[in-house]
């Protein structure tokens, strides 16, 4: 078990140290990329995703084979979208960890469960879907995986890569309120 990667991951103390000396950009090397991570023990289903987007340089993918790689992965990185089966060890849904982890440390990845098995898991899928408190942004079975999961990502990538972002730090947002208000007074 492990983690699998197409891509060399920045470190992240280097991540934290350039948001904390860079205020304000725009479009950055962080942004211009969308970031998945595939947790599941069946390697025949992460090298599918891991293949289907080895020649796109804007989308890296990162696989987990279980649920303590990816929570460990989780920790160091950030991910636009999360496929994670539920069933990682045989008889046991410890896929409902990497899920709470995801909606507690990473709340704005987009959540996706993948299982073969929807009908011995109903517990766990109404806990995922609870309106209150959702941990899961939707389900795909296993046997529709090699074609919902690759639309799922082209079309969350194309909206996030395709979007004007501009991300402000908070000295730099304090200016722009100061300015504002320097505006409407005059």
């Amino acid at each position: 078990h492990g983690v699998y990667s197409r891509q060399r991951w920045p470190s992240c103390d280097n991540a934290n140290r350039y948001s904390e000396s860079v205020s304000r950009f725009d479009r950055s090397d962080n942004m211009d990329s969308f970031e998945v991570l595939i947790v599941d023990d069946d390697k025949s289903v992460t090298d599918l995703l891991l293949g289907q987007f080895k020649d796109r340089p804007d989308i890296h993918v990162i696989a987990a084979s279980s649920a303590r790689d990816a929570m460990d992965v989780v920790k160091k990185h950030f991910f636009h979208v999360a496929f994670v089966d539920m069933q990682l060890t045989k008889n046991t849904a410890d896929g409902m960890g990497v899920f709470n982890y995801l909606r507690n440390s990473r709340p704005s990845c987009k959540a996706i469960l993948l299982t073969a098995y929807p009908d011995v898991y109903q517990k766990e899928l109404f806990v995922l879907f609870n309106p209150l408190f959702p941990q899961a942004h939707g389900a795909i079975d296993k046997s529709d995986y090699a074609l919902f999961a690759t639309t799922v990502v082209d079309k969350l990538s194309a909206a996030w890569l395709l979007g004007k972002r501009v991300v402000v730090g908070l000295p730099a947002l304090a200016e722009l309120v100061r300015l504002k208000a320097a505006n409407t007074d005059v």
